[in-house]
């Protein structure tokens, strides 16, 4: 018998990003934030920070502070080894603290970051129980899987209908859904192929190679190691149809 949770984090363990995005889009997402606020001090929570590569990039601008928060220790654990490697106690601050129950007070943040981590809570559950936690004239700023083409195949909608237990939106469904919850669309952008590519799939199909080897005769830990080969597979054929789109949304 094969621990899920033991071959989940052997495939994930300290690669350059948990999900899709760049440094370069983590930097182009706040400059728009900057650019529309216009505040002299960024008090961030980034919401599901995993290892904390955004939270790292973030702190590269003047006047932030970050509160990194996640669940997964071992993520917290690798984040801190990296704030003390760069000197950035003063800007970085990691918490173990759950998106369902934030200790935070009213009003104490000017930006919530969720970059690929909104999907555990639901972006309308988020939007939500988030909002009262931003200061006025304050924005969250969320990425989230999203068709990017109309009429997606069926077999497409049904893997994203099982992986994730929900039906995948066109971009406008989402956009409306974020209306409706009384926020302002400052900008949305989708991410390009080679951010799910560059430092999330490659580095772990190449990680899966030496896994299958280590497991051989193992089934369910093969089972495992199939399933997440399968999803990069799937994207490799469907691309066009589907990536993560992020959302600048004011309150």
């Amino acid at each position: 018998m094969a621990d899920k949770g033991k071959i989940f984090w052997e495939i994930h363990q300290s690669l350059p990003r948990q999900g899709p995005g760049s440094d370069f889009y983590t930097e182009k997402v706040f400059n728009i934030i900057k650019t529309a606020t216009k505040k002299d001090f960024y008090n961030i929570l980034d919401i599901g920070c995993g290892p904390g590569r955004q939270s790292m990039k973030l702190a590269e601008f003047d006047n932030v502070k970050i509160t990194s928060i996640d669940t997964h220790q071992p993520f917290l654990d690798e984040l801190s080894v990296k704030i003390d490697k760069n000197h950035l106690g003063k800007k970085i601050k990691v918490e173990n603290v759950s998106m369902f129950d934030l200790p935070y007070s009213a009003l104490a943040f000017d930006v919530i970051w969720a970059e690929g981590s909104i999907f555990i809570i639901g972006i309308e559950n988020g939007l939500r129980s988030w909002r009262k936690y931003l200061k006025n004239d304050s924005c969250i700023a969320f990425s989230h899987i999203a068709w990017i083409k109309e009429n997606p195949p069926k077999k497409l909608r049904d893997y994203w209908r099982y992986e994730t237990g929900n039906e995948v939106l066109h971009i406008r469904d989402y956009v409306k859904e974020i209306e409706q919850e009384g926020y302002n669309l400052i900008d949305k952008i989708i991410l390009p192929p080679n951010t799910w590519a560059d430092e999330y799939y490659f580095p772990i199909e190449k990680r899966l190679k030496i896994l299958e080897q280590k497991y051989l005769g193992n089934d369910e830990a093969l089972k495992c190691i199939s399933s997440v080969q399968r999803e990069i597979d799937i994207f490799k054929k469907y691309y066009e149809y589907y990536s993560y789109v992020f959302y600048l949304i004011r309150n």
